[in-house]
């Protein structure tokens, strides 16, 4: 036993900022290749999805309801810390074709190689892992990274504030700054700026343009 400890609430000098690093296609695609099916679906659900570690494992059949317009969603409470707040996440045609295909069944989403539930969050991340170095994928690439892969996914497709605080089960404050975030460290999504420019010009000079009468005048 320690009288005092000296570094308790020490404030933290430096914070990881990974929202660059994401998932290629083409790495995604070659994982699925050469990886065995059951560790695929760990990766296509966690980059379509989005989902901390915890979540996906927790992630069953139960959670998906269909959309009056015919399309499925997954609602679910996600957990950080002592906060929950609930992810309302849309199956793509990528997620939906990995659900479609799973055996009947099966009620969590993902498995391990004997079709039970992985027993721990971490154990997701160490599976991906250990297929990454196997087939010889940037060891720089971590699990995790299929949560910036799937919010860099939504960023670039331009999903606003408040979509990303829906998906991403967010509050609205850290969704506003990984839109900072990702804006900084990706110019790219900006060029859309001057398109939205223009068009806004060109309305106003609509609006402002005289009626000319069918007789031209």
């Amino acid at each position: 036993m320690i009288g005092h400890h000296h570094l308790l609430k020490i404030q933290k000098r430096s914070r990881s900022n990974r929202a660059a690093i994401v998932w290629r296609q083409e790495e995604i695609d070659h994982f699925l290749q050469h990886a065995p099916v059951y560790a695929g679906r760990v990766l296509i659900a966690a980059a379509e999805t989005g989902l901390r570690p915890g979540d996906l494992r927790d992630l069953t059949r139960a959670d998906i309801e269909q959309t009056a317009a015919g399309q499925s969603r997954i609602i679910l409470r996600t957990q950080k810390s002592n906060r929950r707040n609930y992810a309302s996440i849309p199956v793509t045609p990528r997620l939906r074709a990995m659900i479609d295909a799973l055996p009947a069944a099966q009620h969590h989403i993902v498995v391990r190689d004997d079709g039970q539930p992985f027993k721990t969050a971490n154990a997701l991340g160490a599976l991906i892992h250990h297929w990454r170095d196997e087939i010889g994928i940037r060891k720089e690439l971590h699990f995790y990274d299929c949560r910036s892969t799937a919010v860099t996914r939504l960023v670039r497709a331009g999903c606003n504030i408040g979509e990303l605080v829906g998906h991403m089960g967010w509050s609205l404050a850290y969704a506003a700054q990984m839109l900072s975030r990702y804006a900084a460290i990706d110019p790219d999504m900006t060029d859309g700026i001057l398109d939205k420019v223009l068009s806004a010009e060109l309305r106003r000079a609509a609006l402002a343009a005289p009626v000319q009468n069918e007789d031209g005048e």
